[in-house]
């Protein structure tokens, strides 16, 4: 990483997140709340030949992730609202984000309608048996969206620290 910004993710639980994806050549994945663009520059390493896109609401952060990840050809980052985004119906293979935990960005308040939000429009853009690979810290706001889907099955969960706060990273896949 070139730049930094408050609430990065640390870059091993973006790598850790990188490999659960088991991304496979040519396939598009997408990190919603991109931020400075660590989750980006892992799937990237992890795999030169994806497709990968980062968006983010925060014009400061996008200028970040474009930096950081200014090396490598196959990322392209946009701002936008991930609730509402422009990519296509089944046009995404993976999600991999590091979802706002309501404490830098956002808040714990907004946090059950944007995870639901962003867990809608996900199933709208992902392809039939996509993986979603989520972290946050506030898990029970994000399980109580996923049970709201059932297009979504929880496949793993991971407890990790993330800066010394507890938080889970979520497997999902979505079942047709």
């Amino acid at each position: 990483r070139i730049q930094e910004r408050e609430g990065s993710l640390p870059q091993n639980i973006a790598a850790a997140m990188a490999f659960l994806a088991q991304a496979q050549n040519g396939e598009s994945l997408l990190d919603p709340v991109c931020g400075s663009g660590t989750i980006l520059a892992e799937l990237a390493s992890y795999n030169p030949n994806l497709k990968i896109y980062g968006v983010d609401i925060d014009k400061e952060a996008i200028k970040l992730a474009k930096e950081n990840t200014k090396k490598f050809k196959n990322i392209e980052i946009k701002e936008g609202d991930s609730t509402n985004s422009s990519f296509e119906n089944k046009s995404i293979d993976k999600i991999v984000g590091n979802l706002p935990f309501g404490k830098q960005f956002g808040s714990k308040e907004e946090n059950p309608q944007l995870y639901y939000d962003l867990l809608k429009d996900f199933i709208r853009m992902t392809k039939d048996n996509s993986k979603i690979i989520l972290l946050t810290s506030d898990t029970e706001s994000l399980t109580s969206a996923i049970n709201k889907f059932k297009e979504l099955k929880l496949e793993n969960e991971y407890l990790i620290k993330v800066r010394g706060e507890s938080a889970k990273i979520f497997v999902l896949s979505k079942v047709c």
